[in-house]
């Protein structure tokens, strides 16, 4: 994987900001409102999404069209969460079925569920790393009139 890009702000600081190499796609407003938590979301992924959706709207990074894999972001983190109370009450390991103890199963469940979180963690800016990465929205204006497009006749 490659080193990612650097955000429009750092850019803008180091005086390295070329308005022809901007990334066109991104949106650069914030959405005019947060995404309704998906009726699908498990009870766990409701949590997550309530905790976790705020801190990402106001970054900038979830908007309508994220809403999927922001969905899928708070799922894992419910079924990690699900596999870090089945080892806290049945321990690290379990029974064998030959008599002797193996490792609980969840702990699988539960790495891999990290895994994955981690990488969609960065892709929302929900890590101190990649939140340096993601180009934060300036702040909701309060005035119609301090629009820089709106001129005096």
């Amino acid at each position: 994987m490659g080193k990612p890009r650097t955000c429009k702000s750092i850019l803008e600081l180091r005086g390295a900001f070329r308005k022809d190499r901007r990334n066109k796609i991104v949106p650069k407003k914030k959405a005019p409102r947060r995404p309704p938590i998906p009726q699908t979301l498990s009870k766990g992924g409701k949590d997550e999404w309530k905790r976790l959706a705020p801190k990402a709207y106001e970054l900038g990074t979830l908007t309508d069209a994220d809403t999927r894999s922001f969905e899928l972001l708070c799922e894992i983190l419910s079924t990690e969460r699900q596999a870090m109370h089945i080892i806290q009450s049945e321990g690290l390991t379990i029974d064998a079925a030959s008599g002797g103890k193996k490792a609980n199963p969840a702990i699988k469940v539960m790495e891999a569920a990290r895994s994955q979180a981690t990488r969609l963690f960065e892709s929302f800016g929900l890590t101190p790393k990649s939140r340096t990465n993601v180009d934060t929205n300036p702040p909701k204006k309060t005035n119609a009139f301090d629009d820089d497009d709106y001129e005096f006749l």
